[in-house]
C-alpha cells in the first residue's frame, strides 16, 4: 500500500463521534452515515488494490513465465 494515502482516518473517526453525539436531524443523520460507509468501502478496495499493484510490482517475471 502506498504510503501517501489521500484518508484521513481521524477526520472520519471525529466525524462519526460528532454524529453520534450530536443532535441532528434524522435525514441529515441518516445521509452522513450513508455517506461513511461508502467511503470506508472505497478506502478498503483502494488499499487492496494498492496491495495488488505492490505484490505485481514485486513479482519476477521471467521468459519462462510468458507462456503462462
Amino acid at each position: 500500500m502506498s504510503d501517501d494515502t489521500k484518508y484521513d482516518d481521524e477526520r472520519l473517526r471525529a466525524l462519526r463521534e460528532s454524529l453520534e453525539s450530536n443532535d441532528l436531524t434524522v435525514l441529515t443523520h441518516a445521509s452522513l452515515m450513508y455517506c461513511l460507509g461508502i467511503i470506508d468501502q472505497l478506502k478498503d478496495e483502494n488499499e487492496s488494490l494498492w496491495f495488488m499493484l505492490e505484490e505485481h510490482k514485486n513479482s519476477k517475471w521471467t521468459s519462462e513465465h510468458s507462456a503462462e
